[in-house]
Formats: structure tokens, sequence, C-alpha cells
């Protein structure tokens, strides 16, 4: 099997201290961790250096099918329905047939690098089977236990390591797919950089990855005792998280965190308020999410009190910590939010959960139901 798996294990610093009185606290989600790719602009950019690079022998390449769904195995080490699952990196005899590459040159063409490790470097590029079981099997043995995944339904069963590149990779690779043409005048656009720049031969004009950043906001009351959640109608009944939303041109953080609440759940916050907790990249496609704690400016006036919101939210409400930790035990798995029934309302707390920690949303309710 010419396909070997991923051993890299990163130290990484997972807790931190929090300001005032909040306890530590650990950073769960998902994409969290520092990628352990040395990214290398100045390799990425020297066109000999990239020609020297695509042709080591011990550089490896990850593969994805046009739906950028990447190709992994299963680890083994616990059952179905949701098991453990790992990275196949490919050397370049064997990602050339997965892709059908014509000669070197296409091969070398279609690669996006995406860094160095202990002097590895390493490759991601297109299958051309889009599924596992075509592929030859001098390319991937057929008991593998392989197949192409959505990172998304995935990133749970996954180690943080390696998701973490995965989410880099699938950020980098949509980026290509949908910029294609110069938005000045519609030329297409040239790859450059193997992969991390477009250019318009005729406008002259460098083109690069946009990330689109969000604020995602545990709203919490002045007495700090009950916190507020929203469910969008596009959800799962039940399912309750942070209220979130993309920020606008020429905005702050704290003063998008506070017109996102009042926009959706009509609840006035102090954007002075603010606590920046931690950010977190979302490879859906290339957001940042910048999550904070901020309070409003007044207390419910019962403890569940459900809140006006406007259409895009189906429900909003306060709830205790008591409520809040109940809902996180209850969390819900990636790979299941797609599988939750979806009848009849969820009328109590004992019905209810959050996203999993996978998600930064996760963190900042667990922060806040930590804190004293």
């Amino acid at each position: 099997n010419t396909a070997w798996r991923t051993k890299h294990r990163v130290t990484c610093r997972k807790g931190m201290a929090s300001s005032g009185s909040m306890a530590k606290w650990d950073l769960e989600h998902a994409f969290a961790d520092g990628c352990f790719l040395e990214r290398r602009e100045d390799l990425r950019t020297d066109p000999e250096a990239m020609k020297l690079a695509l042709a080591e022998p011990s550089s490896r390449w990850l593969l994805h099918n046009p739906r950028l769904h990447f190709l992994l195995h299963e680890t083994g080490d616990t059952p179905a329905p949701l098991p453990k699952l790992g990275t196949l990196w490919f050397s370049k005899e064997a990602a050339a047939k997965a892709i059908a590459a014509a000669d070197e040159a296409s091969m070398e063409r279609e690669s996006s690098f995406l860094g160095v490790h202990n002097g590895v470097h390493y490759f991601t590029v297109a299958s051309t089977f889009g599924n596992a079981e075509d592929m030859p099997e001098d390319v991937l043995d057929p008991h593998a236990q392989a197949g192409f995944y959505e990172l998304r339904k995935s990133v749970s069963q996954l180690p943080s390591a390696e998701a973490t590149v995965l989410g880099y990779a699938r950020s980098l690779l949509a980026w290509q797919s949908d910029f294609t043409y110069c938005p000045k005048c519609g030329q297409v656009l040239d790859l450059l950089d193997q992969g991390h720049r477009k250019f318009c031969a005729s406008c002259r004009k460098n083109r690069y990855p946009v990330i689109m950043p969000c604020v995602i906001m545990l709203v919490c009351s002045p007495d700090r005792t009950l916190c507020l959640l929203g469910r969008k109608s596009s959800w799962k009944e039940g399912v309750f998280s942070c209220l979130a939303g993309f920020m606008e041109v020429g905005e702050t953080a704290p003063n998008a965190a506070a017109r996102e609440v009042l926009e959706e759940a009509y609840v006035e916050c102090d954007p002075e308020s603010i606590e920046l907790v931690s950010t977190q990249p979302w490879p859906f496609d290339a957001n940042l999410m910048i999550g904070c704690q901020i309070t409003a400016r007044a207390n419910p006036r019962a403890k569940e009190q459900a809140v006006n919101h406007e259409e895009g939210l189906a429900e909003g409400r306060w709830f205790t910590k008591s409520e809040a930790q109940e809902m996180l035990e209850r969390s819900v798995d990636a790979a299941y939010l797609g599988a939750m029934p979806n009848e009849g309302r969820a009328q109590g707390p004992s019905e209810m959960r959050v996203p999993g920690p996978h998600a930064i949303a996760h963190t900042l309710i667990k922060r806040w139901v930590e804190s004293k």
C-alpha cells in the first residue's frame, strides 16, 4: 500500500487563563490547534524551490474529490457508527495514478502546496475517482477501510491536528474553485504560487484567498446568572447555540457583536462589556469565527423568558447555568446533526442540546458555565 497514515504529534497550548474570576478552560473546538505544517510562503513563491519539492521522493499528497471530500481511513480504534478517522498521504507516484495525470507537468500544475513538516513537503490534489472503491489496488488497498468523507460531518472523528490541516486545505481549495474569474474584467484568472495566488493577466492584479470574519457571542445577563441562546429556523428542533453574524465593512468586533444581538434577538448589549475569548477558522467556507462574551444592558424579566427575534431565528431564550450544563452534556456531535428528528417542538431544557466540542459555541458556553 503506497498510502501512509499520519503519526504527527504536536504540542499545543491547550489551556489558558481567562480574565477576572474565570477559571482555566480548554480550547476544545475544531481547528483551534495551530497547523503542524510550516506554510513557507518563501517556498511556494519560488518556482525553482517548488519544482524541487514536487520532485522530492519523500513528498506526500492528500487526495480530495470534486466535492472537496477528503480521502480518509478508519483507524479501527472505535466501532461504527462513529469510527475514528485518520488522514491518508500518498506518494507522488500513487497520487498521479489517483488523478490519472497525463504527464508529470499536469500533476504538478494541479497540486496545491500545504506546507512542510520535519523536512517533508505536503500537497493536495483532486482525484478523478469519486469513490475510493474505484481506485486501482496499487493506489489504495481495497481492505483499507477508506473513503471520501465530508469534513464538516467527520471533524469530530479526527485527531485535532489532522482536522486543522484538512480545514486549511478545504478553505484553500474552495477559494480556488469559487474564484475563477477576475471580478473587474471577467477574464479567467491564472493560479500561481502553487495554489495560493491568482493573477489577472489583463488587469495585472493579484487576488488572494478571502477570509470572512464573523462574530459569535455568548450573551449573558448583567448578573451573569443567565445566558441567551438561539435556534435558527434551518436547525433541528431542540438544538440551541450562540448568536452569530458576519461583520460589516468598517465595523469593529464589539460593535458587530452588539448589533447582531440587537438585530436577531432585540436584546441591547454594551459593546464595551465584550470579552474576546478565542477564534476559530471555519472552513465552510473560509470564515474566521471571533468568539466573545458580551453582557446585556438589562436582566430578563423571567428566567425562562423567550425573546422576540427576527425571521431567521426560530427561537431565542435565556438559560440558567444548570440548564446550560445539562445541554452541554447532551451536546450534538457534528455527524449526528443531520440525523436528528425535526418533528415537534422541544418543550423543556431536558430535550434541548447545544453543538458538540467541535464548535466554538461549545467552548463559549462551557467557559460561562464554569465561571464563578
